[in-house]
């Protein structure tokens, strides 16, 4: 009698799937959603006129620093900050925001008044 979960060997001697899993599925899946997260701020970067080595690199140390996240948990309490300035980064728009800053002080000429008047000051002096 065969003890519960084990896998009788077939009659050649080997197992039934004798080959060997590179990559474990959990790992593919978080490769490819980690993935997936990255690309918003690389294409941002990318609109924004950056050269492409600057956008790899970018995205690979975002995506290499997500999948250690993902794989060593305890790592958290250094990786979140990081992955969180590292992914808001590329939004943050430095030249527009100074021009929207400058085009709030500009002197805007005096309100003119378009109040009706008093029927008592509108009559003309006798």
């Amino acid at each position: 009698m065969q003890a519960p979960g084990r896998v009788n060997r077939l009659e050649s001697g080997v197992w039934p799937y004798h080959r060997v899993v590179l990559f474990p599925p959990a790992l593919l899946a978080a490769v490819l959603v980690v993935g997936l997260l990255a690309l918003p701020p690389a294409r941002r970067l990318f609109r924004s006129g950056r050269s492409v080595a600057t956008i790899a690199v970018y995205y690979a140390t975002l995506a290499l620093l997500a999948l250690l996240l993902v794989l060593v948990p305890g790592r958290g309490r250094f990786l979140i900050p990081v992955l969180v300035v590292l992914y808001v980064v590329p939004f943050i728009t430095l030249p527009a925001g100074l021009t929207r800053l400058r085009r709030a002080r500009v002197t805007r000429p005096p309100m003119k008044n378009v109040t009706p008047r008093d029927s008592a000051e509108t009559r003309e002096p006798r």
